[in-house]
């Protein structure tokens, strides 16, 4: 029996956000929680799924096929908090909303492949993770900064999902850019 691989769907954080990110990581650094970074800044379009080497192909085949009919695009990041909403806090994440060309990607993704859902999308980047337990001794419950974080979309990216004691981790499979003019 083939080995299954748990594996995602997302659009890689450009370099410009990581940064960013990065230096937001540093300003928080007393907050009790696992910090994402690099290439493991990611915008989720198909949450995980199990599959195997032949599915993973046809996935590749699928999201090749898509980037090559989509164009850069940007929307701006400008929330900041911790979620998700209604529920117990358990992420840092910064969102914003999402435009009419991100909605069709999502859309045209989720369409394309047997593990996509019917969820809406909620346009965001998780900064870091923690335990729901955990929130009540932050020093902190809300953020009182603005940030204006533009955005710019360009790549559809094969990601696997492993899960460890400390969370996930994330390997990027393959990225494939955005193609249209």
């Amino acid at each position: 029996m083939p080995e299954k691989r748990r594996i995602f769907v997302g659009i890689t954080a450009s370099e410009r956000i990581q940064d960013l990110a990065g230096d937001f990581a540093l300003r928080y650094d007393r907050l009790p929680v696992r910090w994402l970074s690099g290439s493991d800044l990611h915008y989720t379009l198909v949450p995980p799924w199990e599959d195997d080497y032949m599915g993973i192909g046809y996935v590749g085949a699928k999201l090749q096929a898509l980037a090559e009919k989509f164009h850069p695009i940007t929307a701006e990041l400008n929330e900041l908090g911790f979620g998700p909403q209604g529920e117990p806090p358990r992420l840092i994440s910064v969102a914003g909303q999402p435009n009419q060309e991100l909605l069709d990607i999502f859309t045209a993704v989720n369409g394309a492949l047997p593990a996509g859902t019917g969820r809406q999308f909620w346009l965001h980047l998780t900064l870091a993770r923690f335990s729901p337990n955990s929130f009540g001794s932050f020093p902190q419950k809300k953020f009182n900064e603005k940030i204006s974080w533009p955005e710019t979309f360009d790549n559809l990216t094969l990601y696997e999902s492993i899960l460890t004691n400390e969370g996930s981790e994330y390997n990027i499979i393959k990225s494939y850019k955005f193609l249209a003019q």
